[in-house]
């Protein structure tokens, strides 16, 4: 590309375009790479919302320190809880999550914070008695001292299917 500044602005005066077909392998290889986090910050917090996942169902320890100092919780039943709530609720034992699985994961980046949304299928056992929630969520994550941090959770209950 060539340009020149005129009144009206920069102009291109000339451009050239090559086309180059790609190597098959380096297409598969593309393609292969596609579904994995593309940048630091998304493998980063890809891995934080596995811990976050993993602590959720046993180790409340290891969610603390995942969760920001001022973290809030906008909950499926529409109360609002922040982080030493939401770990006193846990460690109380009331609540017990057996399993969760996450599906359909969307990332989306912003300069100093990362936003994942998808939807949660929580196995639990509420004051012993067993139940299945599914769930659409939007995490705002943050880096803090420790790596990201999740900075605010918001879950709405879906359907049973």
């Amino acid at each position: 590309v060539e340009a020149v500044r005129t009144a009206q602005g920069w102009r291109i005066q000339k451009l050239r375009l090559e086309e180059r077909l790609l190597d098959p392998a380096l297409i598969e290889q593309m393609h292969e790479k596609a579904g994995q986090p593309a940048s630091a910050p998304g493998a980063a917090v890809e891995q934080a919302e596995r811990r976050f996942v993993a602590a959720l169902a046993g180790d409340v320890d290891a969610l603390e320190p995942l969760l920001a100092r001022d973290f809030v919780y906008s909950t499926t039943a529409g109360t609002r809880i922040g982080k030493q709530a939401l770990l006193e609720h846990l460690r109380a034992g009331t609540t017990r999550i057996d399993e969760i699985r996450r599906e359909s994961v969307q990332r989306t980046e912003r300069a100093g914070l990362v936003l994942t949304t998808g939807e949660l299928v929580t196995d639990l056992r509420q004051d012993g008695r067993p139940s299945r929630i599914r769930s659409r969520y939007l995490h705002v994550w943050v880096p803090g001292g420790s790596g990201w941090q999740l900075l605010a959770r918001q879950a709405a209950a879906l359907p049973a299917s």
